[in-house]
């Protein structure tokens, strides 16, 4: 099994923190930028409906201009050139370009038999940042991104709840999804 991952070393500890108070959603790391993304929801005043910034150096906290309602899931692109945001509001996934967030596109998601449905998770394929997989609502399943397209091929439809998780192998070539609330009766 090659694997061909390139982890950037881990930065050096020296037992300090900075406590950056936040309200969010979600949270990725640009390890590209030495950067933080946080979903920031609605209720937030002033800065709701926004991606956050945050420079894990020195806590300093910059804000997006409004992104749509009520971002939540997100994902970055292997080479950080893409952010991807599940706006829990009106159901859709926008695709952001970095570092200047400016909107490259929009796809909406389907609704599902208990009404608008929402992103519980997305993963970028490492191979291809134009590529995502989207966790969709309860039994809408997982769902494949080409450019923002939805494909439309979807799995996992049938019984499948949880808030998952996704993730791609190391070629971009399979997705796997991980069902973290499955219970029998």
């Amino acid at each position: 099994m090659n694997w061909n991952v390139t982890v950037p070393p881990p930065p050096q500890l020296d037992g300090s923190f900075i406590d950056v108070a936040l309200v969010h959603n979600a949270l990725v790391y640009d390890s590209l930028r030495n950067v933080y993304y946080a979903s920031v929801p609605g209720s937030v005043i002033g800065k709701g409906n926004s991606i956050a910034t945050i420079d894990p150096v020195t806590g300093q906290v910059s804000y997006s201009a409004p992104v749509g309602s009520e971002p939540n899931a997100l994902a970055i692109a292997a080479d950080a050139s893409v952010l991807y945001v599940g706006l829990d509001g009106s159901g859709d996934v926008v695709r952001l370009a970095l570092p200047t967030m400016t909107q490259q596109g929009t796809v909406h998601v389907p609704a599902d038999i208990f009404g608008q449905s929402r992103v519980l998770a997305i993963a970028v394929s490492p191979a291809d940042p134009s590529i995502a997989a989207i966790r969709m609502g309860r039994l809408v399943g997982v769902g494949l991104l080409r450019d923002m397209v939805l494909q439309p091929n979807r799995v996992g439809t049938a019984d499948y709840y949880g808030n998952n998780l996704l993730a791609f192998d190391a070629a971009g070539t399979a997705v796997y999804a991980l069902s973290n609330e499955r219970t029998s009766c």
